[in-house]
């Protein structure tokens, strides 16, 4: 009997010692090695636990920190598709460019790699395209719990500023260009996260592009009560030089001082957009909303 539970107890020492010398060899088999052209999709892909199997991205991408130290390959938009051949990679992502280079993508990496093509303008697309990535990558559970927290702030959101009339919305102008002056129009993320903020985007009067292109005696008619500016490199004088343009002394976010620089997590198409929602309402209920009460 004491022989039979000796044999038993060296059987389930070994079996215990395969199990672990198989379990990170089963996981590097199935980890995938992916290639991201998008500084947004990169964030995605981090926020999915998918860091360590990233083995190339898209020039610009540099959040998280650890994103600064993957290969680059190749611009957004421009992709070196034989920097991204020579990565070896199981999946490429991509966020929609022009279709002369998806077509290209497509055709170069038949038969090399799968190719994934996502489309990210609105909060909703960015949920959906957070999903299909989980999908592809095999972090589908992680991939609900993230989409499924996103969904909840915008719900949480929409509820709060539900009551607010249009006219009690803070109007807000938007500055993602100065040459030519280009702000954010309907249908883009950036209006919809202004909306769910408490705010009024005006460039949503825009139409032609998601991001329009609008005149200088435009955005004076308009007369925001807060002006946002993002995407631009500006100097320290940057408030002084759009307060200086003709007749902008003449709009009430410029009387007041309410131009805000909004940090660069607003020109990506990712997971920091949720938790920036927040803060953009801060800054929407303080830089306008009191004042047009008559506060």
């Amino acid at each position: 009997m004491r022989v039979w539970i000796a044999v038993i107890l060296v059987v389930a020492v070994i079996l215990v010692g395969l199990a672990l010398l198989r379990g990170p060899q089963l996981r590097q088999v199935s980890g995938q090695r992916i290639v991201s052209l998008s500084p947004a999709i990169t964030e995605i892909l981090f926020e999915l636990g998918l860091g360590e199997q990233i083995v190339g991205v898209s020039e610009h991408s540099d959040y998280p920190p650890a994103a600064r130290q993957i290969p680059r390959m190749g611009k957004y938009g421009d992709p070196n598709i034989e920097l991204i051949i020579r990565a070896k990679p199981d999946l490429v992502v991509s966020q929609r460019i022009s279709p002369d280079k998806i077509i290209l993508m497509q055709n170069e990496l038949a038969g090399v790699c799968k190719f994934l093509l996502l489309k990210v303008d609105t909060l909703a697309e960015i949920i959906e395209s957070t999903q299909q990535l989980a999908q592809a990558s095999g972090t589908i559970e992680r991939g609900q719990e993230l989409t499924d927290r996103w969904q909840k702030k915008i719900e949480e959101m929409e509820t709060r500023y539900a009551h607010l009339a249009e006219e009690d919305r803070v109007k807000v102008y938007v500055e993602v260009g100065a040459n030519p002056l280009r702000t954010c129009g309907p249908g883009t993320y950036l209006s919809q996260m202004i909306r769910l903020a408490g705010g009024r985007n005006l460039g949503d009067a825009a139409t032609g592009s998601l991001w329009p292109i609008v005149s200088s005696e435009t955005v004076v008619v308009w007369n925001p009560q807060t002006i946002l500016v993002l995407g631009m490199k500006r100097t320290g004088g940057f408030k002084e030089q759009i307060s200086s343009r003709l007749g902008w002394d003449n709009i009430e976010a410029v009387k007041n001082g309410r131009i805000v620089e909004l940090p660069d997590a607003y020109q990506r198409q990712g997971p920091r957009l949720f938790e920036e929602a927040e803060k953009l309402a801060q800054i929407i209920a303080g830089q306008g909303r009191r004042s047009s009460k008559g506060e």
